[in-house]
């Protein structure tokens, strides 16, 4: 299994989790990822990028299945898939391409 996986992130979510304000991000729960994360154990780092000309690694702290937060009830632009999530924490985040 990868020890790696590589998500593409808009930009504002990009720049949240790049100066440390945003720790969490959520992807839906459709067949893709359920493949993608089927083996947790194995993900130990997340590179997150948008339209490759920025980069960056973090190391991952879980990756979870849960309830869709409530923070995205009244965000219908965000989730458009049901009730629940992956929800990928993450830490020591470097910027590996591109600039701050």
């Amino acid at each position: 299994m990868k020890s790696n996986v590589t998500l593409r992130i808009k930009r504002v979510y990009f720049d949240q989790i790049l100066n440390g304000s945003k720790k969490v991000e959520y992807r839906a729960v459709k067949p893709f990822y359920e493949r993608l994360f089927r083996d947790v154990s194995s993900i130990k780092t997340l590179t997150l990028h948008y339209q490759q000309e920025r980069k960056l690694i973090a190391d991952i702290v879980s990756i979870k299945r849960m309830p869709l937060p409530k923070e995205f009830d009244n965000d219908p632009d965000r989730f458009d898939f049901g009730n629940e999530c992956f929800a990928i924490r993450v830490k020591n985040v470097r910027l590996i391409r591109g600039r701050k």
